[in-house]
């Protein structure tokens, strides 16, 4: 519970530092990494494929496209 509460008020802090700033000077804050959350949008699709799969893909469009 205390780690929850501390990383919201880090973040309640970055944000209002940021905003105090003048918005323009910084990009906006991310939120405080949470090792209790999951990370989202690091992964697109379930598993990678072999290069050499990719690869014959990447030619097959490729000669479409001429």
């Amino acid at each position: 519970m205390r780690d929850q509460i501390l990383a919201g008020i880090f973040d309640l802090l970055a944000h209002a530092n940021w905003q105090r700033a003048g918005k323009k000077h910084a990009p906006r804050p991310k939120p405080l990494q949470r090792p209790w959350e999951k990370r989202r949008g690091r992964q697109i699709g379930s598993k990678p494929i072999p290069i050499h799969q990719f690869n014959d893909w990447w030619e097959s469009k490729r000669k479409k496209r001429r």
